[in-house]
């Protein structure tokens, strides 16, 4: 597969910061990553999306052409990532509440059956001393 959410973003940030090395800065990589990043891209699209023949990488009008459907994705995946960890925290928010919810309930039970059943109770829900 010639996309990757790995090298949509080195694509774009080589696009935003207009060298391999600044995206390289930009993206906590060595520029050699970048370079090699890119060179696989266009191999396995088989298009040239920078022109090297100058100092600094030029996008070619293929990487143009791709570059807003590029922005596109990666927002989506931003967004889908976010949602994700909404899911997540509102699971974990309502785990919590679930487990609050059963100590009560343990300590409710216990109250009415004295204490070593409430220590046996506490224990055996895994609720520490």
């Amino acid at each position: 597969m010639a996309f990757s959410s790995d090298n949509l973003k080195v694509l774009l940030a080589v696009l935003d910061h207009g060298s391999f090395s600044a995206a390289a800065r930009h993206l906590g990589k060595v520029p050699s990553a970048v370079s090699m990043t890119i060179a696989q891209l266009e191999a396995e699209l088989d298009l040239v999306l920078f022109d090297r023949s100058g100092r600094e990488p030029r996008p070619t009008e293929a990487a143009r052409a791709l570059e807003p459907q590029a922005r596109q994705v990666a927002s989506q995946m931003r967004q889908l990532q976010a949602h994700a960890l909404s899911l997540h925290q509102g699971l974990e928010q309502r785990a919590a509440a679930a487990a609050a919810h059963a100590n009560d309930a343990v300590y409710a039970f216990a109250a009415g059956r004295g204490g070593a059943t409430l220590s046996a109770l506490l224990f055996v829900a895994g609720v520490p001393p």
